[in-house]
């Protein structure tokens, strides 16, 4: 994929859904936010991304819709439910989902897995009418990688072993931020 693809996805996708960096104090940053009202953690800051780095808001997308009629109803899967956000590079796709509270970790990797479908649908849409390929579909060398950014009081620290094994959900990268409303994580933490 060419950096001009990057311009063209942010064209072709609702314009709410994809945001570009922008300069912070710590570099280039995208902002995840939760929407929850109740919700602990209510932003994520991710600063040093790269400089032609896309993030796509699958948060509230509906599965549902469109599968529905197509499937038979098992909710339990976690078909209908999605990771709330896709962060893509050049050389990296991370599907990212927010919690506040203890996550259900099998709910999370549900709903990482229905993400990844949910972008493979897109990429695939993408490719057939816009001729754009999308690394993470095999066109090119791009790691996928799976994160849970959750809170939980006490000091700051991340767990999950070594990153470059997070490449499925169900090896999903746990990063545990400070329970507060607004969190920072370096870019190069998550891949």
């Amino acid at each position: 994929m060419k950096s001009a693809d990057f311009i063209r996805i942010k064209n072709i996708f609702v314009n709410d859904r994809v945001s570009e960096p922008t300069e912070s104090k710590l570099g280039l940053a995208v902002t995840l936010r939760e929407n929850d009202p109740y919700a602990k953690l209510r932003t994520v800051q991710i600063y040093n991304v790269p400089k032609d780095a896309l993030l796509i808001n699958l948060h509230n997308a509906n599965p549902e819709s469109w599968i529905r009629g197509l499937l038979e109803s098992a909710s339990d899967l976690g078909m209908f439910k999605c990771c709330d956000y896709v962060l893509l590079s050049l050389h990296n796709t991370i599907f990212i989902e927010l919690k506040s509270r203890n996550p259900d970790m099998s709910e999370v990797k549900k709903q990482l897995k229905s993400g990844t479908c949910l972008f493979a649908y897109c990429g695939s849409v993408l490719s057939q009418f816009y001729d754009i390929n999308i690394p993470f579909l095999g066109a090119g060398g791009s790691n996928a990688k799976y994160v849970l950014v959750s809170c939980k009081g006490g000091s700051k620290r991340t767990l999950g072993g070594n990153r470059k094994y997070h490449n499925t959900p169900d090896k999903l990268y746990h990063h545990k931020v400070a329970n507060r409303r607004e969190a920072q994580i370096n870019y190069q933490s998550l891949i």
